[in-house]
C-alpha cells in the first residue's frame, strides 16, 4: 500500500520542464494580465511583430490629433462657430489616443471631424499658425521699413533728376547762348577789322568820298561804334563763361564724369588750417579754368552724360522703384491679411518675395513701353510712374496682357 501511495505521489509530482493543464492555464492567466496592465493603442511600445508601417502611421495620428486641437483651440480664440459633434471627436481623439480606450471608431470619427474641420478652417494649419504668431508681425515690420526705405530712395532720386534736369537745361542754354555771343563777336571783329583798313586807305588817300561811301568821319563813328559792341560782346561772353563754370561744377556734383574729371577733393574736418582752403581753392580754380575753358569738347560730354542719366532715371530706375514700391504696398496689404486670418505659410512667404523682382520687371516694361507721349487715351491723366506702381501692385494684370499680346502674334505655337 505504501508503495502504491508513493508510486501515487510521484505520478501526481509534473516532472521538470512538463506543464499541467492547470500551470498552463495560471501562466495564461498571468500572461493575459501582464498583457491587460501593458500600455496597448498606437503610443505603446512596438514589439518586434510591428512594422515600420505601423510605427509611422501612429506618428502621423497623433500629429494629426495634435493640429487638430491647435484648430480647436483657434476656433475658440476667435468665435468661429464649431459643430459640437467635431469638438466632441477631436476631444475624446485627444485624451484617449494612447490609452487602452482607444478604438477604430474614435479613430474613424476623428478623422472625419478633422477633414471637415479643416474645410472650415480653410488656409489655416498649425505651420500658418506658428508662421503667424513666430514671424508674421517681424516680416510685416520688415516690409514696411524697406518700403519706407524704398520711398525715401525715391524721393532722393527724383529730386536728383530734377536738379539734374534743371541744371543741364540751364547749362545746355548758356552754351547755346556763348556759342551765338562768340560767333556774333568774331563777325564783329571782321566787320571792325574792315573798317579799319578802310579808315586807314582812306587817311592815307584823302580823296572826296563817292555816292554812297562813308566818309572818314563817318568810318571813325562807325569804329567806336563797332569797338564799343564788341567790348560790350566780351563782357557778355565772359559772364557766360562764368556762369558755365559754375554750371559745370553744379552738374559734376550731381552727375561725376569719371575719375579723370573729379574737382579736387576739398579739405574738412574740425580743424583745418586756412591755408588747406587756399592751396584747395587755387586748385578748383586751375581745374575749373582747365575743364570749361581748355576742354570744349568735355562741355558737350558732361552734358551728354546728363541728358543719358536723365533718360536712365526716366525709362529704368525710377519705374523700378515705383514697380517694387507697388510691390511691397501689395505684400503689406497681403501680410495684414494673412495676420488676420492666421494663413501665412511657408510658400506665401515665397511667393511674395518673388514679387519683389517681378515688380521691378513691371515697372521697367512700362517705362520702356508707355512714354509721358504715348498713354492710351483712357489713361490720359495717369502718369507712366503711376502705372508703374500699379504694375507692380499687380504683376498679374501686366504679365496677362503680355501673355495674350503674344498669343495674338503667334497663335497657337505661343502657348
Amino acid at each position: 500500500m505504501m508503495a502504491d501511495k508513493e508510486t501515487d505521489t510521484t505520478d501526481q509530482t509534473p516532472s521538470k520542464g512538463h506543464k499541467t493543464p492547470d500551470s498552463v492555464a495560471d501562466g495564461a492567466s498571468e500572461t493575459a494580465r501582464a498583457t491587460d496592465q501593458a500600455p496597448s493603442g498606437p503610443r505603446a511600445a512596438t514589439t518586434d511583430t510591428k512594422s515600420d508601417n505601423v510605427r509611422k502611421f501612429d506618428d502621423a495620428i497623433g500629429e494629426l490629433i495634435n493640429n487638430a486641437g491647435v484648430l480647436l483651440r483657434h476656433g475658440v480664440e476667435r468665435g468661429i462657430a464649431i459643430s459640437p459633434e467635431h469638438i466632441d471627436a477631436v476631444t475624446v481623439a485627444i485624451h484617449a489616443y494612447g490609452t487602452p480606450g482607444w478604438t477604430l471608431e474614435i479613430e474613424k470619427n476623428f478623422l472625419k471631424s478633422y477633414r471637415e474641420m479643416s474645410e472650415t478652417f480653410a488656409g489655416v494649419s498649425t505651420q500658418t499658425i506658428e508662421n503667424t504668431k513666430s514671424r508674421g508681425s517681424i516680416l510685416s515690420i520688415i516690409i514696411a521699413i524697406v518700403g519706407a526705405a524704398l520711398v525715401g530712395y525715391i524721393i532722393w532720386t527724383q529730386d536728383t533728376l530734377i536738379r539734374l534736369q534743371a541744371s543741364s537745361n540751364s547749362y545746355e542754354r548758356l552754351l547755346i547762348e556763348s556759342e551765338e555771343t562768340q560767333s556774333l563777336r568774331i563777325s564783329k571783329s571782321n566787320q571792325l577789322d574792315g573798317l579799319a583798313a578802310r579808315y586807314t586807305a582812306r587817311v592815307d588817300r584823302p580823296l572826296p568820298p563817292r555816292e554812297g561811301e562813308m566818309s572818314q568821319t563817318e568810318l571813325q563813328d562807325a569804329i567806336n561804334k563797332m569797338e564799343t559792341e564788341i567790348y560790350t560782346l566780351k563782357i557778355k561772353e565772359e559772364r557766360l563763361n562764368n556762369e558755365i563754370t559754375a554750371q559745370f561744377q553744379l552738374l559734376l556734383e550731381i552727375l561725376p564724369v569719371g575719375q579723370e574729371s573729379q574737382p579736387p577733393k576739398k579739405p574738412s574736418g574740425l580743424f583745418v588750417a586756412d591755408s588747406e582752403v587756399e592751396e584747395w581753392q587755387k586748385k578748383m580754380d586751375a581745374w575749373l579754368e582747365e575743364q570749361s575753358s581748355n576742354k570744349p569738347a568735355e562741355r558737350y560730354y558732361v552734358l551728354q552724360r546728363a541728358k543719358n542719366q536723365i533718360v536712365f532715371y526716366n525709362a529704368y530706375l525710377l519705374p523700378a522703384l515705383y514697380g517694387v514700391l507697388g510691390t511691397v504696398a501689395f505684400i503689406l496689404r497681403a501680410f495684414s491679411r494673412e495676420l488676420r486670418r492666421l494663413t501665412l505659410d511657408n510658400e506665401k512667404l515665397l511667393n511674395y518675395f518673388i514679387r519683389l523682382p517681378l515688380g521691378a520687371l513691371s515697372g521697367i516694361a512700362v517705362g520702356l513701353i508707355l512714354t509721358e507721349d504715348a498713354i492710351p487715351e483712357g489713361l490720359a491723366g495717369i502718369t507712366p510712374l503711376a502705372l508703374a506702381f500699379i504694375a507692380g501692385y499687380s504683376v498679374e494684370l501686366l504679365f496677362t496682357a503680355m501673355d495674350r499680346i503674344v498669343i495674338a502674334f503667334g497663335g497657337d505655337h505661343a502657348r
